[in-house]
């Protein structure tokens, strides 16, 4: 997609679903990203599916970071997340796997 462009991501098209979701290095991106990365993930991930999400804790040149990543897929409400993995403390940019799953209410 050229970078000007912007995914209208309401444009009703013919969907695929998904039982898995990896997404490495997503949590780096931008807030506006995160929104429409997240409007993506609720409609591509079936039912029971999952997204697994690495990355590191902090990232020096982007805002993005696992903590605020954490706290904006609570507040929307739609997912559960827990984090999956963590490197060991002693490695230079420790890294983090989050699993996401559809909350069940």
């Amino acid at each position: 997609m050229h970078k000007d462009r912007k995914l209208d991501h309401n444009h009703s098209i013919k969907i695929n679903r998904y039982d898995v979701i990896i997404a490495p290095e997503l949590i780096s991106n931008t807030g506006e990203n995160l929104e429409l990365f997240h409007s993506i993930f609720e409609r591509v991930l079936k039912d029971g599916g999952i997204i697994l999400l690495m990355g590191r804790n902090y990232y020096n040149d982007y805002e993005g970071n696992i903590p605020s990543f954490m706290d904006f897929v609570k507040s929307k409400g739609q997912f559960d997340a827990f984090i999956r993995w963590t490197s060991q403390k002693q490695d230079i940019a420790p890294r983090k796997m989050i699993q996401l799953t559809h909350c069940i209410r």
